[in-house]
C-alpha cells in the first residue's frame, strides 16, 4: 500500500476532509468529506487550484501560500494554518488546514502536496465567547476601579458630638452630620421627620392631630 493510499484511508476514518494537489499540473483531488464540509458534492466544481482559490478568503489564500512556500523550502516540518472557506450557501467556514509535501523529484522540487481540513467553527465560536467574557470582565473591573477612585470612603474612627451629632473633620472644624457624609461619599440627604420627632414638635397643634386622625382612619 502506497503512503498516499494509506493517508487517504486514515483520513477517511476521521471527520476531516483530505486533499491532494499535483504541484506540476495544479490539479486538486479533494475527498468526498472535503467537499461535503463546503456544501458541495464531489465533482460539482472542477478540482483545480484556480477554483480552490475562489472559495478561499483572499488574505487567507495569500498568507497560506507564503507558509506553504516556507514548508517547501524546508523551514517548517509541515504546513498549518486557519483558513476561511466560502461554502456553497455563501457562509464562511473556519477550518484548520494541515499539509505536507509527500513527493519530490530528484532535484527536490515538490511534486505532490497532501493534507486535510478540519471544521473548527465551534472552537472559533468558543474563542469569541471567551474573548467577549474577558472584555466584559475587564469593563467591570475598570468600572469598579473608577468607582473606587471617585468615592471617598468613610472609615476609621469618626469623632462625633454626643449632643448635637456634629462631626469633627480632619482640620479640627465641626460640621453637621449631613454635610460631612455628603463631602466624603456619593450620598445625598433628603430631609423629613420621624414619627417620634413629629409628635414631639407638633403634638399640641390642631392640624397635626387632624392629620394623625386621618392617617389612622386610612389605615383602618
Amino acid at each position: 500500500m502506497s503512503d498516499l493510499i494509506f493517508f487517504k484511508e486514515l483520513i477517511f476514518l476521521s471527520e476531516v476532509g483530505s486533499w491532494s494537489i499535483n504541484m506540476e499540473t495544479g490539479e486538486v483531488d479533494g475527498s468526498i468529506r472535503f467537499w461535503e464540509l463546503l456544501g458541495y458534492e464531489k465533482g460539482e466544481l472542477e478540482e483545480t487550484l484556480d477554483n480552490l482559490k475562489k472559495i478561499h478568503f483572499p488574505s487567507d489564500w495569500e498568507e497560506g501560500w507564503e507558509l506553504i512556500s516556507e514548508h517547501i523550502k524546508g523551514h517548517s516540518p509541515y504546513y498549518k494554518y486557519e483558513v476561511r472557506y466560502l461554502r456553497k450557501d455563501k457562509s464562511w467556514l473556519p477550518c484548520e488546514v494541515r499539509g505536507i509535501v509527500s513527493e519530490r523529484d530528484e532535484e527536490g522540487n515538490p511534486l505532490r502536496f497532501i493534507g486535510y481540513i478540519r471544521d473548527i467553527s465551534s472552537e472559533v465560536a468558543l474563542r469569541k465567547e471567551i474573548a467577549a467574557y474577558r472584555e466584559r470582565d475587564l469593563d467591570r473591573r475598570e468600572e469598579l476601579e473608577t468607582a473606587k477612585q471617585t468615592i471617598s470612603e468613610l472609615e476609621g474612627i469618626v469623632p462625633i458630638c454626643s449632643s448635637c451629632k456634629s462631626i469633627r473633620n480632619d482640620e479640627g472644624y465641626w460640621k453637621e452630620l449631613e454635610a460631612y457624609i455628603e463631602s466624603h461619599s456619593q450620598a445625598v440627604f433628603s430631609h423629613g421627620l420621624c414619627d417620634s420627632c413629629s409628635e414631639k414638635l407638633y403634638k399640641d397643634k390642631g392640624w397635626f392631630q387632624k392629620f394623625k386622625k386621618r392617617l389612622e382612619e386610612d389605615k383602618g
